[in-house]
């Protein structure tokens, strides 16, 4: 494999889906599925190979997502199902509550799109930590990194299953 061929598969990567890649250039597919694979644009265990249209939209669409690794910085599969399974849980209370105090629907209402909130981030994270190819895991993250923001991605900072700062102390 010479550097003009690497430089090749690069720029067919990045080419416009749309525009037909020259027949005579075939023999750059196994450069271009190697690079793809080190871009994590194709998976080592998906059942048959994607065509280089979908893999040049996976690139366009995958462009500054994080990679599939950050997972692995975040709660397991079971852990964030159980914060999701959790959030739901106050939510239907708050739906209920909702509905045998009506003359305080809107507060309510702020309350349970909190908690929906809460509910999908933990369900960003729970479809990441599932068993999928690494450019799916890559769009979840980036979904969940744009939901929470960068420095919130990033620190690891998730919200909490429940919104604790919405609770009273007791004594």
């Amino acid at each position: 494999m010479s550097p003009f061929d690497l430089l090749l598969a690069v720029a067919i990567l990045l080419g416009d889906p749309e525009v037909p890649v020259d027949p005579r250039l075939s023999y750059l597919r196994p450069h271009v599925e190697l690079i793809a694979l080190e871009w994590e644009l194709l998976d080592p265990t998906e059942p048959e190979g994607a065509t280089l249209k979908e893999i040049q939209q996976r690139q366009r669409r995958l462009d500054g997502a994080p990679l599939a690794a950050d997972v692995l910085r975040f709660p397991t599969g079971d852990t964030a199902r159980s914060y999701r399974e959790l959030t739901w849980a106050y939510k239907q209370w708050l739906e209920t509550r909702q509905a045998g105090y009506p003359a305080s629907g809107d507060d309510y209402r702020e309350l349970i799109e909190e908690a929906e909130g809460i509910h999908w981030v933990w369900g960003l994270v729970v479809s990441a930590r599932a068993d999928n190819y690494c450019w799916t895991v890559r769009e979840y993250l980036r979904e969940l990194r744009d939901a929470i923001g960068e420095c919130r991605y990033y620190s690891m900072d998730l919200p909490p299953p429940l919104p604790f700062w919405r609770f009273r102390r007791v004594e």
